[in-house]
């Protein structure tokens, strides 16, 4: 690792490097190494990094959870599966979130910038398209595949 911790000698990504590339993509960051926030298209979106499990998570906040019915649950599952790309809509502790997580050991640059923009169409998407920046959708239903009743 570089002295400032940039990146390795093999140019593997490390946590200070990745939230260098995240920085330039987006106007300000606030907060501390390894749980960082920003403002992207009025989506407050935080880059969490834990060293000790190599893992990155981009998450924004979007809803809350408690009056989504059945149905709408269905439609969140429905799009992570043929909408939505890398990113994830995710539910916890009664919020629902857009959400990429990755190991940060292997995560590119173009990964980042493609995350950050997937994680924001999702934020903006939910409640209409649920889908990711640029994609149109690939239809799982035409796998031909029915579920086991």
């Amino acid at each position: 690792m570089t002295p400032d911790g940039s990146m390795t000698p093999d140019g593997t990504m490390t946590p200070a490097r990745m939230e260098t590339i995240f920085g330039d993509q987006v106007d300000a960051i606030v907060g501390t190494p390894g749980a960082i926030q920003t403002r992207v298209d009025g989506v407050i979106i935080y880059l969490l990094s834990d060293t000790s499990s190599d893992r990155m998570r981009l998450v924004a906040a979007i809803a809350s959870a408690t009056h989504l019915r059945r149905r709408d649950l269905g439609v969140l599952l429905q799009a992570n599966f043929d909408r939505t790309l890398d990113a994830r809509y995710a539910i916890s502790d009664g919020v629902v979130y857009s959400v990429f997580q990755h190991r940060i050991s292997s995560l590119t640059p173009e990964q980042i910038r493609s995350a950050l923009a997937q994680v924001v169409s999702l934020a903006k998407t939910f409640g209409s398209g649920f889908s990711a920046a640029g994609l149109a959708g690939i239809d799982g239903s035409s796998l031909g595949v029915s579920p086991e009743r």
